[in-house]
């Protein structure tokens, strides 16, 4: 006759047990080449004949413009990707609801630190996601006065491998990295 006890540590061992196996496999029931840790989007054969899981993640495709600017103020930001205009607005301090921002989802405007004090809030860098611009002019005003201006031509775009490997999407990562 089993005691009661001696079920219920069998029960917990099996449970750890199915926990284990389950960790081991992974959500989708199947084993892959890569660690139990990998979050899989898709999978291809590699080269060993054998199934590889694809990661989500991504790129962050585009071009970074480096600046910062942190006295008061209002400030706009004007963009001329290929001859396009784009505008950004925002002031500082900073609008605890978010509202400025650019007039276009090609250009993103980084606005930091709206729930701190005024003297830790900042404007800047700069984000623009066409990858396919062949200029890109940046010119940084503050209360109607040039802070800053200047023109990249030709942007120079670099291609990487994407960060999951071969067989795996995104195949590459097109970036530039500026400074105003």
């Amino acid at each position: 006759m089993t005691s009661s006890r001696g079920r219920s540590a069998r029960n917990r061992a099996g449970r750890l047990f199915v926990l284990g196996l389950t960790a081991a496999l992974g959500c989708g029931g199947q084993t892959t080449g890569t660690s139990a840790s990998s979050t899989s989007s898709s999978s291809s054969s590699s080269s060993s004949g054998g199934d590889r899981a694809c990661t989500e993640i991504g790129c962050a495709d585009g071009a970074t413009v480096a600046f910062s600017f942190r006295e008061p103020g209002r400030y706009e930001v004007t963009v001329d990707l290929d001859g396009a205009t784009v505008t950004c607005r925002t002031s500082l301090p900073l609008p605890k609801d978010g509202s400025d921002g650019c007039d276009s989802q090609d250009v993103l405007l980084t606005r930091s630190g709206s729930m701190l004090p005024v003297d830790q809030q900042s404007v800047g860098p700069l984000t623009v996601k066409r990858t396919t611009a062949k200029t890109l002019g940046v010119t940084v005003t503050r209360d109607g006065e040039v802070l800053a201006s200047k023109t990249f031509a030709p942007i120079p775009w670099v291609t990487r491998p994407g960060p999951n490997g071969p067989g795996c999407e995104p195949a590459t990562c097109v970036q530039a990295s500026l400074t105003l």
